[in-house]
């Protein structure tokens, strides 16, 4: 799993070396919803990213209005979410994007420092 995802996080991009530690597993969609532990399902996460995700998994109206988590390895990122190179965040392009981006808190002080390094 560390290999597959370049021994970085699926959702935020921080690696091990930032996190100063191997990270964890996420189940994309969590086992209390119906998800296994097949290989397509498991995501290697950062601890933040995996508590601020937690259990979350769309319900019918939500996944109708695009409240989703993008799967970093299934989904074409860039059509919903895009980086603002000069000021470090990042900039949702669809309501799927933005959704994203504040559960998982993808603008949060750390993440911003380090894509401005």
């Amino acid at each position: 799993m560390r290999l597959k995802y370049l021994r970085a996080c699926g959702y935020c991009g921080v690696t091990e070396t930032s996190a100063g530690s191997e990270l964890t597993i996420d189940h994309y969609q969590p086992h209390a919803s119906g998800g296994t532990e097949a290989d397509d399902n498991l995501v290697y996460a950062c601890t933040k990213c995996n508590q601020y995700k937690h259990n979350f998994w769309p319900t019918a109206q939500q996944l109708a209005q695009g409240l989703r988590i993008l799967h970093p390895l299934n989904d074409d990122i860039s059509i919903h979410i895009s980086a603002n190179d000069e000021a470090g965040y990042l900039v949702a392009l669809t309501p799927t994007g933005m959704f994203h981006i504040n559960l998982l808190h993808l603008n949060r002080p750390q993440l911003v420092e380090l894509s401005i390094v």
